[in-house]
Order: C-alpha cells, then sequence, then structure tokens
C-alpha cells in the first residue's frame, strides 16, 4: 500500500467522522452550533507528517492516478458548490427572505471541500482495487 492510498483512507475517516458529527450535532443543537465537528478536518494537515509527501514509492501511474483524482474532486466540489449556492438561495427567495445569513457562507465552503477530500479519495481507492490493478482473484 504507497503512501496516496494511506493517506486516501485517513482523507475518508477523518471527512466521514466530521461530517457525520456535523449532521448529528446540527439535529441535536442546532444548525449554527453544527459547524463545530468540522474541525475535525483539521487533522487532515497531519497527512504529510504521517505517510510522506509520496515522492519515494510512486511511479507514472500512481502520479496520474493522483493527477485525475485531483481533476475529479475539484470538478465534483465545483458541481456541489454551485448546486450548494443555489439551494440556499432558492430557499430563501421561496420562503421571502430578501437577504441570505452570512452563517451560510463557512458551511457552503465546508461542504465544496468535504465533497473535493471525499471525491478524491474515494477515486485513489478505486484505482487500487485488485480489479483495477488487473488482477483476476
Amino acid at each position: 500500500m504507497n503512501s496516496e492510498l494511506k493517506s486516501a483512507w485517513f482523507s475518508v475517516v477523518i471527512v466521514s467522522v466530521a461530517a457525520l458529527s456535523s449532521l448529528v450535532v446540527g439535529v441535536m443543537h442546532g444548525w449554527p452550533v453544527a459547524f463545530a465537528p468540522l474541525a475535525l478536518l483539521g487533522f487532515l494537515g497531519l497527512t504529510p507528517m504521517l505517510f510522506g509527501n509520496g515522492a519515494g514509492d510512486c511511479d507514472e501511474r500512481d502520479v496520474d492516478v493522483a493527477r485525475k483524482a485531483s481533476l475529479m474532486g475539484g470538478s465534483s466540489s465545483y458541481v456541489a458548490f454551485v448546486f450548494g449556492c443555489m439551494t440556499v438561495w432558492a430557499v430563501h427567495h421561496f420562503r421571502g427572505d430578501e437577504a441570505i445569513s452570512i452563517h451560510f457562507l463557512p458551511g457552503l465552503v465546508a461542504f465544496g471541500y468535504i465533497v473535493f477530500a471525499l471525491v478524491r479519495s474515494v477515486f485513489i481507492i478505486s484505482q487500487y482495487t485488485p480489479r483495477a490493478l488487473g488482477s483476476n482473484e
């Protein structure tokens, strides 16, 4: 298992825990408090220290997988961010509100990053399955 795959699994676990914790806290205590568990995303900053930068154990295929994963994650994040912005606008517009609360902005940014990290990590994990590697076991 190379360092890119290890960091992808680490990202999936951290992002999933942060997103699910945020949803649980939001349901239990209200939406302004729901952003607090997203601070767990800060643990993603430890990825280079825990798994290295991947320069020593990668070949051309690994670099290509990482590049495609970043492209997929960025594209998905953009679509999710636009969808999130339009959803917030539509909900407020049809309720008759004239302005959107500024408290939605950090949530939209976090939503975009969560989508980026999850899509990128899941793409990397899917490229290292036995079937993707050409094994018929």
